[in-house]
């Protein structure tokens, strides 16, 4: 497992709630011991898109703003932020993981 994982401060947090038609603006932070961290934003086993927004504290130029998966590998000390717009109601997951198990550890997000 992944037991030095937090979400909002919290390692069994509740349900993220989000709401359709509004965009989110998700903040990742890879503060472990030594080793990259894949954060990814699902729909069942699905990846779904994200548009980066800021690397390791920079706003990112808005040509690097493209939507593309939502998926990022962070090394240790690395923190990446991205637009997340849900497109539909409905559960989605945020995974959490090591290279060999990257959805170790996963939150649900609802969307109403």
């Amino acid at each position: 497992g992944l037991p030095n994982i937090l979400v909002n401060g919290d390692s069994l947090p509740k349900p993220l709630e989000m709401k359709f038609g509004k965009s989110h603006r998700l903040r990742f932070i890879n503060i472990g011991p030594a080793d990259r961290i894949f954060f990814a934003v699902r729909r069942d086993t699905t990846t779904l898109t994200w548009k980066p927004r800021a690397k390791d504290g920079a706003d990112l130029p808005q040509v690097w703003r493209v939507a593309g998966p939502s998926i990022v590998r962070l090394n240790v000390g690395e923190t990446f932020d991205a637009d997340f717009n849900p497109p539909a109601p409905g559960e989605y997951r945020l995974t959490v993981g090591r290279p060999k198990t990257p959805m170790a550890w996963s939150q649900r997000i609802i969307v109403r």
